[in-house]
């Protein structure tokens, strides 16, 4: 029996097919799909060991950096894009827990994951009360991660996000990390003696109010000799640089990047070549924030 369509914009040669023309027409009609996908993969990893094989000339790469470089190239591009959203995980969280931040408006899953343990930071129970501590809260959120130092500059800039938090209410919805932005702009207005003093202020209160990182029994290391991998130093080194823009109309405020990726000498961001990159964010990747009793 044909099948009639009636739509006058059909081609008349298409008005009548039976079940088996339409069969085949739809089997034709996925082969075509699948052979324009693979040629879209085949593209694509061509397209990648390029880009590849430019990155080699252009930047000192250690021989280890050049063969994960290779490896990422070549795998299928559903892993492919695993492999990426473990190390954007890892580089948003190396961002905004380092000790030189100055500017966190955003929304990521790692800003709420921060957000929400400060919140339970504040709660009079069990959950709350085991992170309350400004190093606990710190070590909770590092997690398993290698990468990120425990410094007390990090404890600094934690105490400035749970002062907003515990101060203005208002401000713990969707403009909470703007108003962060926003106290960090203002003491850095009048230059860094007084920014420096009012971080240290607000990190004295926190430590009247929440505990003194000192009797927490977890210790401290100086940023300056932290063992960590070049590409935390390396964005340790531009964090500072990042500023707020602010936002037109109803849009909201966002980060202004660095120039070209580089640093005031123009350099290029070129030591991402952590050893425990992928291993390690796989890690940080299972961190779960505890759950509220």
């Amino acid at each position: 029996m044909a099948s009639s369509f009636m739509d006058e914009n059909i081609d008349p040669t298409l008005r009548e097919m039976t079940p088996a023309q339409l069969e085949k027409a739809r089997q034709n009609s996925q082969q075509l799909d699948l052979n324009h996908s693979l040629e879209e993969q085949e593209m694509s990893s061509n397209d990648l060991s390029t880009v590849a094989q430019r990155l080699k000339c252009k930047l000192e790469l250690s021989e280890e950096a050049e063969a994960d470089l290779d490896d990422f190239c070549a795998v299928p591009p559903e892993e492919r894009q695993l492999l990426l959203m473990k190390n954007i995980w890892l580089y948003v969280k190396a961002f905004l827990l380092s000790s030189t931040g100055v500017c966190y408006v955003g929304d990521s899953s790692v800003h709420v994951m921060i957000k929400d343990l400060i919140r339970i930071s504040m709660q009079n129970d069990k959950a709350g009360k085991a992170v309350r501590n400004i190093a606990h809260l710190t070590k909770k959120l590092i997690g398993k991660s290698k990468s990120i130092p425990q410094t007390q500059q990090l404890y600094m800039c934690l105490s400035i996000a749970r002062y907003i938090y515990a101060s203005m209410p208002l401000a713990r919805e969707d403009n909470y990390w703007e108003e962060v932005d926003r106290m960090l702009h203002g003491m850095r207005e009048n230059g860094d003696d007084m920014f420096v003093f009012c971080l240290n202020d607000t990190y004295q209160q926190d430590i009247k109010k929440h505990g003194n990182p000192a009797k927490s029994g977890i210790k401290s290391v100086e940023i300056k000799v932290a063992k960590v991998p070049n590409w935390v130093h390396k964005i340790n080194e531009l964090t500072p640089k990042v500023q707020i823009s602010e936002g037109e109309g109803d849009r909201p405020a966002k980060q202004q990047r660095v120039d070209a990726f580089g640093d005031e000498d123009g350099n290029d961001l070129d030591d991402l070549d952590d050893e425990d990159t992928n291993s390690q964010s796989a890690n940080d990747t299972n961190h779960q924030v505890p759950p509220e009793n």
